[in-house]
């Protein structure tokens, strides 16, 4: 019996990369985590967590807290909202890790994206410079 940890990569629908504010308090959502409906809601709360955690772990040099629990996790936090019946969301919030970990966090957010499927939601490339690239 393995205690690795297992994640179902599988159950996530969409991925949104937030920007930061401009100032010095640049707390605020990095990563938010969208599920696709399941009927078991505890499941999808629970993996949601877990991929938060291992993007956040993929990103930066910190442990996490109790694997599929949300809550203070080191330098960031992991807050989970569901509805009955609707999908599960879950987010990764900053609190005062450096930009290149939260560079490294949505790096990891979008290679898994691409390997995945995702659908992805990038707010932080600014439109106008994606025009330039076409």
């Amino acid at each position: 019996m393995s205690d690795g940890v297992h994640c179902r990569w599988d159950l996530v629908e969409k991925v949104k990369l937030h920007r930061l504010k401009p100032d010095h308090d640049r707390r605020g959502p990095i990563v938010t985590v969208t599920m696709k409906v399941i009927p078991n809601e505890e499941l999808a709360r629970h993996e949601s967590v877990v991929v938060c955690q291992l993007l956040m772990l993929f990103g930066s040099s910190y442990g996490i807290h109790h694997l599929g629990e949300e809550g203070e996790q080191n330098h960031t936090w992991i807050r989970s909202d569901s509805f009955r019946g609707q999908q599960v969301v879950t987010t990764i919030l900053h609190k005062y890790i450096g930009d290149e970990e939260v560079d490294c966090i949505r790096d990891s957010a979008r290679l898994l994206a691409r390997r995945w499927k995702w659908e992805l939601e990038d707010d932080t490339v600014n439109p106008l410079e994606a025009l330039a690239k076409i």
